[in-house]
């Protein structure tokens, strides 16, 4: 009796979504299929992802999205085959089967969670010519909230998100001795609204990215130099091209950045995204790398895939020097010297970093660790979120962790930090301790 008072304490009896019960059933098929010794063919109808484990409650106080992992089955496997982390983030799955992105207003609502997958197929593999093959095709179904009006004892329906269609396509061809690479991403979406849809207003009616990305390797893989170059376009109506204008990642109406310009009338954006690097990877002593990557103003991934913030260039440099070899005080031993530039498209400086790394392990097996950082001021186009640019003022930080012997049963550490991030001198000190009572 207690047990039945106390739920039905926590149902709003005048909430008519609210009921003692629920019921809900689906049917769905899966299908696993090989075509041949290289290629797998996935499809699934209707898939239900309810056992998959739900992503961590988080609050999110900046203006950047959140991005979760992807836990589904059906899109983890192959996954790699699909994207590539030295390239853009053409494609992030996450999208498919994502929140609706609308929202209804009443007195009541009811709303989906996710956008339910009529279906989708995806078709990976690597055939013994040294071609990878990823494609995916997926269709999500139109979502509508239903709303409560108390006062007009009326209930109604809000379209929240369109029909939406996906492809994505990634080719990337092995060759040479040194096992180089060349390769090729596409993705597409596709939304098919209603004539009195309210999401054609904050959606882009289709969505275009991709481009090209080579790995050219020498001398067994000692040397690397790899880049891409890729577009994106985007379509819709004027609305929904003017929030992607004035987006966390975009930001046009920034009012002391001339080189961008918000246009309300808008109804397309192209962008573009390029990179080129070069790095020593093995050897001796000596390794080092460079590069610089610039994402155009106009760039924009997220219908597909994602994009934390366009309008880009960054480079960057790195040497170090390694040990392996042990001595008189250390096994082994590196040291190793970085900087990173960033600047937006209008000139301005958004960050220069120098930072100092030594790791070595003592002839006992105790790690030490040293980290030492200085940041020059610089200018944040995106701190004041869509206002004018906004000062940040140089800083400096150092750290160093000694830790005893990792096969240690009982294992420990020591952590000291010195930083001048908040206009004064921040000391930390951090002990941590891990016991493994058996083997």
């Amino acid at each position: 009796g207690d047990l039945a008072l106390t739920s039905s304490s926590l149902v709003d009896a005048s909430d008519p979504f609210n009921s003692a019960s629920e019921f809900e059933g689906r049917v769905g098929a899966d299908l696993k299929y090989g075509l041949g010794p290289n290629l797998t063919l996935d499809a699934t109808v209707n898939p239900d992802f309810g056992q998959v484990e739900a992503d961590p409650a988080i609050v999110n106080l900046s203006a950047f999205e959140t991005f979760f992992p992807e836990r589904r089955p059906f899109f983890t496997e192959g996954a790699n085959l699909l994207s590539d982390h030295n390239l853009p983030g053409y494609f992030y799955s996450r999208r498919i089967g994502a929140s609706p992105h609308g929202s209804a207003d009443g007195d009541y609502v009811d709303a989906p969670d996710v956008s339910t997958i009529l279906g989708a197929a995806k078709l990976t593999g690597r055939l013994g010519s040294g071609l990878s093959i990823g494609t995916l095709a997926a269709l999500t179904s139109a979502e509508s909230a239903t709303t409560f009006d108390a006062a007009a004892n009326r209930f109604a329906e809000t379209r929240v998100e369109p029909t939406t269609g996906f492809g994505v396509l990634r080719l990337q061809q092995e060759f040479g001795t040194n096992q180089s690479t060349v390769g090729l991403t596409g993705t597409m979406v596709a939304r098919s609204f209603a004539s009195d849809d309210p999401t054609r207003d904050i959606l882009a009616a289709n969505a275009f990215t991709g481009g090209g990305d080579f790995n050219l390797r020498f001398d067994g893989g000692t040397y690397e130099l790899r880049g891409h170059a890729g577009l994106s376009y985007v379509r819709g109506s004027a609305e929904a091209i003017a929030g992607i204008q004035q987006s966390s990642a975009h930001y046009f109406q920034r009012p002391d950045q001339d080189h961008v310009d918000f246009d309300p009338a808008r109804t397309s954006l192209l962008g573009a995204t390029a990179s080129v690097a070069v790095s020593k990877n093995a050897g001796d002593h000596w390794l080092w790398n460079a590069g610089v990557w610039g994402d155009s103003p106009g760039l924009e991934l997220n219908d597909a895939g994602r994009l934390g913030r366009a309008d880009d260039l960054q480079s960057w440099g790195g040497l170090t020097y390694r040990e392996t070899d042990p001595g008189p005080l250390f096994r082994n031993y590196d040291v190793g010297l970085r900087t990173e530039s960033g600047w937006n498209f209008g000139g301005a400086r958004t960050g220069t970093n120098f930072s100092l790394n030594a790791n070595g392990q003592l002839r006992s097996y105790w790690q030490i660790n040293v980290r030492a950082e200085h940041d020059l001021p610089a200018m944040d186009d995106r701190l004041t979120r869509g206002g004018p640019l906004m000062g940040r003022d140089a800083f400096q930080s150092a750290s160093v962790r000694l830790s005893n012997n990792y096969a240690s049963a009982v294992r420990f550490g020591v952590n000291l930090f010195w930083g001048n991030l908040h206009h004064g001198d921040d000391y930390e000190i951090g002990f941590d301790v891990n016991f493994e009572p058996t083997d």
